[in-house]
């Protein structure tokens, strides 16, 4: 079955390339949305967990599901 993202979920996607760290994405999307780094973190991790158990990405050294 097809995923369709869009929003932030878009934009965390476009920034996963397996060298970005969690807090490194985190950061990105604070930049973007005007919030701090540990605001946005909490949902960044779940929103990454959520694509890994789908399968759509794997764990790297930066990022342990």
């Amino acid at each position: 079955m097809p995923v369709i993202l869009e929003g932030t979920g878009l934009e965390i996607w476009l920034c996963v390339d397996g060298v970005k760290s969690n807090f490194d994405i985190a950061r990105t999307m604070s930049v973007k949305f005007g919030a701090s780094p540990d605001d946005v973190m909490e949902d960044v991790i779940a929103f990454l967990g959520d694509l890994y158990a789908r399968g759509l990405i794997v764990a790297t050294s930066e990022w342990k599901a």
